[in-house]
């Protein structure tokens, strides 16, 4: 929780997941990333998404390339994931007049118009590109492993 010093009380951190935390959460169960997932199922902190990033999540969850580094418990954690996005997230939607060509790729773009229409506070990210900008409009990027600090 983020302390509010206008407000005098505790306001719940705001943030977009990407992608590719959420494969990392299945493909590596005990890195940082689950971990994230663990604090959000927890109520640590709020999650922004949108449909643009739950349709790339399901496309990528289909690629034999992912695929191939499931164990045997990873029906089980795309099945929560995706209720966790259903019971548990905000969706927003993003019209493709807010999406800004920064990156270079539009799935990175189409996350950061997410994290800035969302009003969110952190961006979590395993993407080395958006690492580097450190912050969009007001929401700071971090790695999972750095996000996971902070909620500590």
């Amino acid at each position: 929780k983020l302390k509010d010093a206008s407000l005098g009380k505790n306001m719940k951190i705001r943030a977009v997941i990407d992608v590719n935390v959420f494969i990392s959460s299945i493909i590596g169960p005990l890195g940082s990333s689950r971990k994230i997932l663990l604090a959000w199922d927890k109520g640590q902190f709020d999650v922004i998404s949108s449909p643009g990033i739950i349709g790339e999540l399901e496309e990528k969850l289909k690629l034999p390339r992912i695929t191939k580094h499931f164990k045997l418990s990873a029906a089980l954690d795309v099945y929560w994931i995706k209720e966790l996005l259903k019971t548990q997230s905000e969706i927003i939607s993003v019209p493709a007049d807010e999406i800004e060509p920064i990156t270079g790729d539009s799935e990175d773009d189409y996350v950061l118009a997410t994290a800035h229409l969302g009003k969110v506070d952190y961006l979590i990210t395993g993407d080395k590109r958006l690492q580097d900008l450190k912050n969009y409009k007001g929401a700071k990027i971090l790695s999972p492993k750095e996000f996971i600090k902070k909620l500590k």
